[in-house]
């Protein structure tokens, strides 16, 4: 990942105030604070953000939008943790980042965020949500006025995003179903989970495991797929129902989170 001026600030011992004092040669630090920030930075070959640097020379303040599931787990964990990580870095060039969730079984939630977000002025959006035709519409309205929209994590390519920034997930899951053909070596079927299907990620996940563990000649081996959006309790209650109804069951697939909730059932 790219370092931050919190990562410099972290690894110096010092603020962040102080790492931008010294990135923008303003008076008023110490000496031995200074080369601790210049050591962090030699240390973690920072590049500054020129984007927002010219931002900031221009005295122009900017707002940017990030919409999202009200996802729960490490994986929601790790995005709250990026986003966070992005504000206090942007801060210091004067550009704001809002943050706002939306419910991932509610269209109408993300609708609802997106024309927040739009009420807001933000200069561009980051954006991951379901593929409901509403959703798209509202995408293709946003991006036609002019607003550019990255998404993440589960694409929606017909919406006028600008790009996407997230892995290839068909191939994620053919390789799961790779390395789980290994793992079960014809011992009884398998079975899938997914999150949610109305996100393009989740769906993709599932349709590359499908397709890949049907290429291997396992069609027959296939349980089915279950969709346990995200929520443990109802991911635990799916998977532990799916086993007692056959014990045969010798593998499963979690694209999705609450893989807790699935060792649980097991269990």
């Amino acid at each position: 990942m790219r370092p931050t001026i919190k990562t410099i600030a972290d690894l110096a011992g010092v603020s962040r105030g102080t790492v931008d004092r010294v990135l923008n040669n303003r008076p008023n630090v110490k000496p031995d604070k200074q080369q601790k920030v210049l050591d962090a930075i030699r240390k973690l070959n920072y590049k500054p953000n020129m984007a927002a640097r010219a931002l900031a020379m221009n005295n122009r303040k900017v707002r940017l939008g990030v919409v999202f599931p009200s996802w729960e787990g490490h994986f929601d964990g790790e995005i709250s943790r990026g986003i966070a990580d992005a504000q206090a870095d942007m801060k210091l060039y004067g550009v704001e980042v809002l943050v706002r969730r939306a419910d991932g079984t509610v269209p109408d939630d993300f609708i609802a965020a997106l024309d927040w977000m739009v009420r807001q002025r933000v200069a561009g959006m980051a954006v991951c949500a379901t593929t409901g035709i509403a959703v798209v519409e509202k995408l293709r309205d946003i991006t036609r006025a002019g607003t550019p929209v990255v998404t993440f994590n589960s694409d929606i390519t017909d919406s006028g995003r600008t790009c996407f920034v997230g892995q290839d997930r068909v191939k994620s899951g053919r390789m799961a179903a790779e390395l789980l053909a290994k793992l079960v070596d014809g011992r009884g079927p398998v079975l899938v989970a997914a999150g949610n299907l109305e996100f393009n990620g989740h769906k993709d996940r599932a349709r590359g495991f499908c397709e890949r563990w049907s290429e291997l000649g396992l069609g027959d081996m296939y349980e089915g797929i279950i969709q346990t959006y995200n929520d443990f309790d109802l991911t635990y209650g799916k998977i532990a129902a799916a086993l007692a109804e056959n014990p045969a069951v010798h593998g499963i697939y979690m694209g999705n989170e609450s893989a807790p909730a699935c060792v649980e059932a097991i269990r």
